[in-house]
C-alpha cells in the first residue's frame, strides 16, 4: 500500500515562524544528518524482506550472535502519511484497529482506519509538541505534550492531556510547569509511567531528565528513576516488573527490575543492557507477546529487537536508509492480533513521512493496548 494521505495545511507565514524558532538538540541533530545525506546519492531501496524469525540460539535468554551478525530484514512501505517536512510519532491502534499518531511539528493527531488508505486529522493544528498518543482502557487518547520549546531552555508549558478519540473534551492530566512529558505506558492498575525528556541546564553537565509514576488517579506524581539524558520511550513488561526506558542523549536503553510497589527499584535493579553506538539515539519503545522489546533508532532508519534481558536478537532496516533516507525512524506498532510490524518514520531532507511494514518474532501483545480489564 502506498498511498497519500490528507492533512491539514499551515499557512506559509505558520510554517515560517515554527521552522524559524531557536534550535534544540534534536534540530541540530537533523541539519546535520540531512546535510551529509545531501552529499549522498540515493541508490534504489532493497527488496523487503518477509519477517524476522528465531534461528539458531535467538530465542534463548543468552544469544551468542553478536551485533555485526543479527538477524536483519528490510521493511517495505505501507503507507505515505504525509509529504510535508514533519516528524511522527506515537503509533498505537485501538480496539477496532483503527491507527493513531500525532505529528510533532504542529500538533496534530491523525487516524487511519483499515484498510488504511487514507489520513484524517482528529485534533489541531495547535501549538502543542505532541511526543506520543496513547489509549486509556476507557477509549481515551492520552498525549504527552513536549511544550512549545521542549523545555530546554527554561519552557515550563510541557503536559499531559486526554481527550476522546474523536478530538473532543480536552483534560489535563499533568498540569504545565515542571515536566517535558514525552512518552508514557500504562500499568495494569490504571496509572502509568512517563519519560521527562529534559537534557542538560545550560550551565551544568548535570542530566535534569527523569521517569515518573503517576497513580490511577492522576492526584500523585512520583519519581522513578533521575538524572537522564533526555529519556524518550518507555515500555512496561508483561508481568508489569521490568521497565524499560531509552536515553536519548546518552544512547543507553535502561531496565528497570520494579519492586511491588511499581515505584521503587529491587536490590541490584538499574540494569543497562545495551549502550547504541552511531549518530542518533534510541527513541519509542514497545514489547510483543514474548516480552522482546522493539527500539526505533532516530538517526538511524530502524528497528532494533532485544530479548526480555535485553540482548540484541534482530533489526528491521528501512528502505533505502543506507543513502540517507526516512532515518528518523521514532515510533512503531504491531497490528493487533498480526505479526505485522509497523514503522513510523520522516525524513531530514523534507521527503515527508511515511509507515513502512514488516515481520515480527512475535505477535501482538494485547495488554500494549490497555484493554484487559
Amino acid at each position: 500500500m502506498n498511498t497519500q494521505g490528507s492533512l491539514v495545511k499551515e499557512s506559509p507565514a505558520a510554517r515560517d515562524e515554527r521552522v524559524h524558532c531557536p534550535v534544540d538538540m534534536l534540530a541540530v541533530l537533523v541539519a546535520i544528518v540531512a546535510s551529509a545525506a545531501a552529499q549522498l546519492g540515493f541508490a534504489a531501496p532493497p527488496a523487503a524482506s518477509a519477517a524476522l524469525t528465531y534461528a539458531g540460539d535467538s530465542k534463548t535468554l543468552v544469544p551468542l550472535t553478536g551485533a555485526h551478525d543479527v538477524q536483519s530484514v528490510v521493511a517495505e512501505e505501507w503507507l505515505v502519511v504525509t509529504n510535508e517536512p514533519e516528524g511522527l510519532e506515537g503509533l498505537i491502534f485501538d480496539r477496532d484497529r483503527n491507527l493513531y499518531m500525532v505529528v510533532v511539528g504542529n500538533g496534530t493527531v491523525l487516524k487511519s482506519a483499515p484498510p488504511y488508505t487514507t489520513v484524517s486529522t482528529v485534533y489541531g493544528p495547535s501549538k502543542s509538541r505532541f511526543g506520543t498518543v496513547k489509549i486509556h482502557k476507557d477509549g481515551r487518547l492520552f498525549l504527552c505534550d513536549l511544550g512549545e520549546r521542549q523545555g530546554y531552555r527554561g519552557d515550563n508549558s510541557g503536559r499531559i492531556i486526554a481527550m476522546q478519540p474523536d478530538g473532543s473534551n480536552l483534560e489535563v492530566i499533568v498540569p504545565p510547569g515542571d515536566y517535558t512529558p514525552d512518552d508514557m505506558v500504562f500499568d495494569r492498575h490504571g496509572g502509568f509511567y512517563f519519560t521527562d525528556f529534559k537534557d542538560y541546564t545550560d550551565s551544568s553537565n548535570t542530566a535534569n531528565g527523569a521517569v515518573y509514576y503517576v497513580s490511577p488517579d492522576f492526584k500523585a506524581i512520583t519519581p522513578v528513576l533521575r538524572n537522564l539524558a533526555s529519556p524518550n520511550g518507555i515500555a512496561l513488561s508483561k508481568n508489569g516488573k521490568a521497565l524499560w526506558i531509552t536515553e536519548t542523549f546518552h544512547q543507553q536503553l535502561h531496565r528497570l527490575d520494579l519492586a511491588s510497589d511499581g515505584i521503587s527499584l529491587n536490590i541490584y535493579g538499574h540494569m543497562i543492557p545495551y549502550r547504541f553506538t552511531g549518530f542518533g539515539g534510541p527513541d519509542s519503545a514497545m514489547i510483543d507477546n514474548d516480552d522482546n522489546v522493539y527500539v526505533a533508532y532516530f538517526g538511524a532508519g530502524k528497528v532494533m529487537v532485544f530479548n526480555l534481558l535485553g540482548n540484541l536478537i534482530g533489526q528491521i532496516l528501512i528502505p533505502g536508509r543506507e543513502s540517507g533516507y526516512m532515518l528518523a525512524s521514532t515510533t512503531m506498532a504491531i497490528i493487533p492480533g498480526t505479526n505485522e510490524l509497523i514503522i513510523g518514520a520522516g525524513d531530514f531532507s523534507g521527503r515527508g513521512a511515511r509507515i513502512f511494514k514488516a515481520g515480527t518474532f512475535a505477535a501482538s501483545w494485547d495488554g500494549a493496548y490497555q484493554f484487559q480489564e
